[in-house]
């Protein structure tokens, strides 16, 4: 089972496969800015616990272009292993974009980090 609200809760029961589609906003709901990614960009996702450093995730997840679909939506695929040994309860989720947005006189990639979605709720349940 897998719920998504409007205002982006998600539900899920512990254990189970589901595909979460997230689409890039980094304007407004009122003013939308959608971004699409691009080659050396990633969009991280992670799940923790309340009071939860991201760096501490107890799920992590990197995506690329190559998940995003033409009509701009992400496709974030779970298997059973990510969610199976989680306790049932609240838990958070944050989404962070990752930027590559040139490189140093070094060859370096410089890169640009920007939070497209602050904590929200994400329930597991047995």
């Amino acid at each position: 089972m897998l719920e998504v609200s409007s205002n982006g809760i998600v539900t899920v029961n512990r254990g189970d496969s589901f595909t979460l589609g997230f689409r890039i906003n980094r304007g407004s709901s009122f003013l939308p800015d959608y971004y699409e990614l691009q080659p050396g960009d990633f969009l991280y996702f992670a799940l923790m616990e309340p009071r939860q450093r991201f760096e501490e995730a107890a799920v992590r997840k990197a995506f690329t272009n190559a998940d995003q679909g033409t009509d701009g939506v992400v496709s974030m695929a779970f298997e059973p292993r990510d969610t199976e040994c989680l306790a049932p309860g609240k838990y958070y989720y944050t989404l962070k974009l990752r930027r590559l947005v040139g490189y140093d006189d070094d060859k370096n990639e410089l890169y640009e980090v920007e939070t497209i979605r602050s904590k929200t709720q994400f329930t597991i349940i047995d």
